[in-house]
């Protein structure tokens, strides 16, 4: 929904770097992402008002957490994150010094991460799904927000074979493995992090959002996926090695009539029933990506 306003506002942003240093800025950008993806920052500051914090300290910090806090203010003059909403949790992955310009530029991710850097652990398959996504959010600084998903199994029995292929990757690859793979009322699961938590379970009801034109939109655009807005087929092919058979299952997309792309993708031991739940799920993937809006 697009409407006038009149009401005499001013856009405003903190970021405060460690829980104590408010870093004067003279631009910030956050980029939400889509689900299973971590939500990206890009912060502008002048070098000039680093004061104490000057490009020393900055070399000697292992890590930086970055709080970002945007909104509207009646007094631009005097104001503080209490006067705004929280937008972004993270952490920064590079600092880097323009001299020329003496711009002090910070690119990072949200608190996703840190479990996309953290590897999986042997002692979670004991647990369930749900106490998985718990342990994991207390090791690494985060509180839980999690449904019991209707298979209250032990992951390690859940997963089976596919164990074999998450023990070497990240926490994050476990958990969107998980959520991608539960199912209730039809709908796949899905799993993000918004500030400082870390939500599991069915995907939330889509709300509209309200934008102030013009005072806030500086440009808008939407778009359509010409590839994916056809009729598109998954195909999961896997190998029983017991019958020397190949398992087979495909998905198409449908209420379009032009031909699409056919996606394949290999998943060993695999049954025809696990086929067929994989290929509906990398098609709802695909296909949510037809439409989308670009907002400054």
């Amino acid at each position: 929904m697009i409407g006038d306003t009149t009401d005499t506002q001013y856009p405003r942003a903190i970021a405060v770097i460690n829980n104590s240093y408010r870093l004067p800025m003279i631009s910030v950008e956050v980029e939400h992402n889509s689900f299973f993806q971590a939500d990206t920052f890009r912060i502008k500051a002048p070098m000039g008002a680093l004061k104490t914090y000057d490009p020393q300290w900055w070399s000697r910090q292992n890590e930086l957490q970055v709080a970002i806090y945007m909104g509207y203010v009646t007094d631009p003059a005097h104001f503080s994150e209490g006067n705004l909403t929280p937008r972004l949790l993270g952490e920064a992955d590079q600092v880097e010094m323009e001299w020329d310009s003496q711009e002090l530029r910070i690119t990072g991710r949200d608190l996703t991460a840190r479990l996309i850097d953290a590897g999986s652990e042997q002692t979670w398959m004991n647990l369930t799904a749900d106490k998985v996504v718990s342990a994991i959010a207390k090791k690494y600084g985060m509180t839980a927000s999690v449904q019991t998903p209707p298979n209250a199994e032990a992951i390690g029995n859940f997963l089976g074979s596919d164990w074999t292929h998450l023990e070497h990757r990240s926490a994050w690859d476990l958990l969107t493995y998980l959520a991608n793979n539960t199912v209730s009322n039809k709908d796949h699961w899905v799993c993000y992090v918004k500030w400082n938590t870390l939500y599991f379970g069915p995907r939330p009801s889509t709300q509209a959002t309200t934008i102030r034109w013009p005072w806030d939109v500086q440009t808008l655009r939407t778009l359509r996926n010409m590839v994916v807005s056809k009729d598109i087929t998954v195909e999961i092919e896997g190998w029983n090695a017991q019958t020397g058979t190949v398992i087979v299952g495909s998905v198409s997309s449908s209420g379009h009539t032009a031909i699409g792309c056919t996606y394949i993708y290999v998943e060993p031991g695999i049954s025809p029933s696990e086929a067929i739940k994989k290929a509906q799920t990398k098609i709802a993937q695909l296909i949510s990506h037809e439409l989308s809006a670009h907002i400054t």
